[in-house]
């Protein structure tokens, strides 16, 4: 029993030293494999920096200095606005017979756009030519009359105030015929009336007004309106401290402007 306790503590030391051996193998290994991954790093980041400079780099281009005029450009949003916008009426009283167009339908100056019934303006008509054709028959007898008033006066078969009265007659038949003339004028001219026609070229809107009713003249609800689209105007605005600029340049003749659509 004794000599066996005796020889213990030898039998101890050989096993720690095993165990100090392993922490030093695995420290220099772990400290090998930080160095190379540091440097790995360190090569991988050298390689990547001049591509992400040469990427960075901005391209430059080189010319001589020169002095010269610069054109100056006004950016603004305008809006596009029709040149000429014409609410249709009737000129004359009526009922709407036919509209020859359709609704947004492009037109010219002078087409057909709606017909009045033109029935009573042709009985106007007829009456004012009748009416006219009677007073120049009764300026053809007036004439006569007077050449032979006349030439009996010369003969001193007949007093002056005869003569007068013939005169009278006459120039009285000569302005009725004048009065039935410019009748017979306005009654051609409502009678054309009765046909609505496009005073401008440009697109049509809705008919307001259908065919079948009654219509006054000149009212004031239209029939249709019409727009101008060629030419067209832009509104815009700018500064008005650039005001006296743009008037001096548009006084030299060298303002320019464009329109660049937007979708």
């Amino acid at each position: 029993m004794d000599k066996s306790n005796a020889l213990a503590p030898p039998v101890a030391a050989p096993v720690a030293r095993r165990r100090t051996g392993r922490w030093w193998l695995g420290g220099i290994a772990l400290a090998v494999v930080l160095t190379a991954y540091a440097y790995m790093t360190h090569e991988q980041g050298r390689a990547m920096q001049p591509t992400v400079q040469a990427a960075a780099a901005a391209p430059v281009r080189v010319a001589p200095a020169a002095r010269r005029d610069v054109a100056v450009i006004e950016r603004t949003i305008g809006t596009v606005v029709a040149n000429t916008t014409v609410q249709v009426t009737a000129r004359v009283a009526g009922v709407i017979d036919s509209a020859s167009f359709r609704e947004g339908q492009l037109v010219n100056a002078g087409d057909l756009l709606f017909q009045l019934d033109p029935r009573p303006y042709q009985a106007a008509l007829a009456q004012a030519r009748a009416d006219l054709a009677k007073d120049q028959a009764q300026l053809v007898n007036a004439v006569n009359n007077e050449k032979r008033t006349r030439s009996v006066f010369n003969e001193k078969l007949t007093s002056e105030e005869q003569l007068d009265a013939a005169i009278a007659a006459t120039g009285s038949a000569k302005a009725a015929v004048q009065a039935d003339q410019a009748a017979v004028d306005i009654a051609e001219l409502n009678l054309d009336y009765t046909r609505i026609r496009s005073p401008i070229d440009g697109k049509t809107g809705p008919i307001l007004v259908q065919p079948g009713n009654l219509v006054t003249a000149n009212g004031t609800s239209p029939l249709v309106t019409i727009t101008q689209i060629q030419p067209i105007k832009v509104s815009f605005a700018l500064p008005q401290s650039d005001l006296p600029q743009i008037q001096a340049r548009a006084g030299a003749g060298g303002l320019v402007a464009t329109v660049e659509p937007r979708g």
